[in-house]
């Protein structure tokens, strides 16, 4: 895994077998001719939905996925594209890490010495009654 690499491409064939990887965040290139499906049982939830994209279609996207694999994990966007050429039919599955704009999210946030606002619709002094 390459530390300042934040996105990873993946194909796979419309039987869902894995045909290449960057291996960018993670090593993937040992599984291939393994079913994508099998490996990642995240994608079990929108398989329906990457089976159904054609040349046509927009690019489906799946933002914020807590993912998990080997040794890498992080909070990714997944994003599938189906591609035709002649008569076969491959998808692309980008997987974008999050974690470094998390992570400046977080820093941000801390250094900014946050302060609450107050509501304003809270009254700003006391009323206190006395009893007579």
């Amino acid at each position: 895994m390459k530390s300042d690499s934040v996105s990873q491409i993946i194909t796979f064939d419309k039987n869902g077998i894995i045909l290449q990887s960057c291996d960018s965040l993670f090593t993937l290139s040992d599984m291939l001719g393994k079913n994508i499906f099998k490996k990642f049982p995240v994608l079990n939830c929108v398989e329906p939905e990457i089976r159904c994209l054609s040349y046509h279609n927009k690019p489906f996207f799946v933002p914020q996925i807590p993912f998990a694999y080997k040794d890498f994990f992080g909070i990714c966007d997944f994003v599938f594209v189906h591609h035709q050429e002649t008569n076969e039919i491959t998808y692309t599955w980008m997987i974008s890490d999050n974690r470094i704009h998390n992570r400046h999210r977080t820093e941000k946030y801390q250094t900014e010495n946050y302060q609450p606002q107050k509501n304003k619709y809270q009254p700003q002094s006391t009323v206190r009654f006395s009893a007579r």
